[in-house]
């Protein structure tokens, strides 16, 4: 296992500190033009530690923490079952 650079775990504090300043979603030129080497990556990261990020068509943005999770939505069986004795 290599070690982790400067960059890979400086990205995700950085960006963390952008998205909550942020008065709009965040592009990821904006977070390159910050210095962010690694948007994509920051943003995995932040989620995989917790992070409510939300992606639009105009960019991420961090969801606040008060706001309830979206329901999920219902999963229709994709399979007709059917019982032994039964046509």
């Amino acid at each position: 296992m290599r070690p982790r650079t400067t960059t890979e775990w400086q990205d995700p504090i950085l960006a963390l500190e952008l998205l909550r300043e942020a008065s709009r979603p965040v592009t990821f030129a904006d977070l390159r033009d910050a210095g962010v080497a690694t948007p994509g990556q920051a943003l995995y990261r932040l989620g995989m530690d917790g992070h409510r990020i939300e992606r639009t068509s105009k960019g991420v943005r961090l969801v606040d923490p008060s706001e309830p999770p979206p329901a999920p939505q219902p999963i229709r069986p994709r399979v007709r079952v059917v019982r032994r004795g039964e046509s």
